[in-house]
């Protein structure tokens, strides 16, 4: 048993036909055949029946076998990852993930700042989804992560600072005359939002749903077309705090940003409880945590 067989059979499994997998590897359909079938005799059994079309069905064993294949590629991952845990504590690196959109505004900033003042240290930083960025943490593919509320039940969080989502409203629309708009207020609106996979996307619904509010939405990961839509009046845009301030925002009299009540964007710094930090580690947690909420004040400042 090798992982060429496992691959072998995992794509007979997903193809269902040894010719469609052997055009994959490549190699002959004989060959790929005579791969599984050595499998299936070290176990005695058979993964494959072939059906009135002749395509390769898996039998009960291919099932618990392919179970047993992606539980044998999720350790060999695992296990690539601790190596690299070991090989970054030699070469003093952190691993380091950040949601979408806290890269730009606070992860490339410390980053840059820290390794100027610690250049024995170097930051790997990756960019992932919210959910992927605590799902990285958690399996130990990175050592920390800038992560966003509500934050992973599973890891250990430090708060880092927190501010208001506030709404591009288009000035034809009374809403925008509101000094705070409520979920209430955002019943039959058409409001974009980030769509699935972002967390503040998840909480909005949620909230507006307890509210009894119901909305309808545009859909977009990118924050220029919250605003773009708001200047349109063809929706009202999602947007937080430190954008609000930024002069690419501030250009037309069109577009109002108005606080958005009880919602807020939280950043942590979040890790494994069990892990223990490098000496090298111990110091950009340090460095974080005391430059994190300077930075953020700054970023806040009134820019229009």
């Amino acid at each position: 048993m090798n992982t060429d067989q496992f691959k072998h059979f995992a794509l007979v499994y997903k193809l269902r036909s040894f010719a469609l997998a052997a055009s994959q590897v490549p190699m002959s359909p004989q060959g790929l055949a005579k791969s599984i079938r050595k499998l299936e005799q070290e176990f005695d059994v058979e993964f494959f029946e072939a059906d009135a079309s002749g395509a390769r069905v898996p039998t009960e064993f291919g099932d618990r076998m392919m179970d047993f294949v992606n539980e044998a590629e999720l350790q060999r991952v695992q296990l690539v990852w601790e190596f690299d845990r070991i090989r970054a504590r030699r070469q003093k690196r952190v691993r380091v993930a950040s949601c979408l959109g806290i890269s730009g505004f606070i992860g490339l900033r410390l980053k840059e700042a820290f390794e100027a003042r610690n250049p024995d240290v170097r930051i790997d930083l990756i960019e992932l989804s919210d959910d992927a960025c605590d799902e990285a943490i958690s399996l130990g593919r990175v050592d920390l992560g800038f992560t966003l509320a509500p934050f992973d039940g599973r890891l250990a969080n430090v708060p880092l600072f927190t501010e208001p989502f506030y709404l591009w409203i288009n000035v034809k629309d009374p809403r925008s005359k509101k000094e705070c708009v409520t979920m209430c207020d955002l019943d039959g609106a058409c409001v974009s939002s980030f769509g699935d996979g972002i967390k503040c996307d998840a909480v909005l619904r949620k909230r507006l749903a307890e509210a009894g509010s119901a909305p309808t939405f545009f859909n977009s990961p990118e924050v220029y077309w919250h605003y773009e839509n708001a200047l349109l009046n063809r929706s009202i845009g999602l947007t937080v705090q430190h954008f609000v301030a930024l002069k690419a925002f501030c250009a037309s009299d069109e577009v109002r940003a108005v606080p958005l009540d009880d919602l807020n964007w939280s950043i942590g710094l979040s890790y494994i409880p069990s892990h223990v930090f490098a000496e090298h580690e111990a110091r950009f947690v340090d460095f974080v945590t005391t430059h994190a909420e300077a930075m953020a004040i700054e970023a806040r400042m009134p820019g229009c």
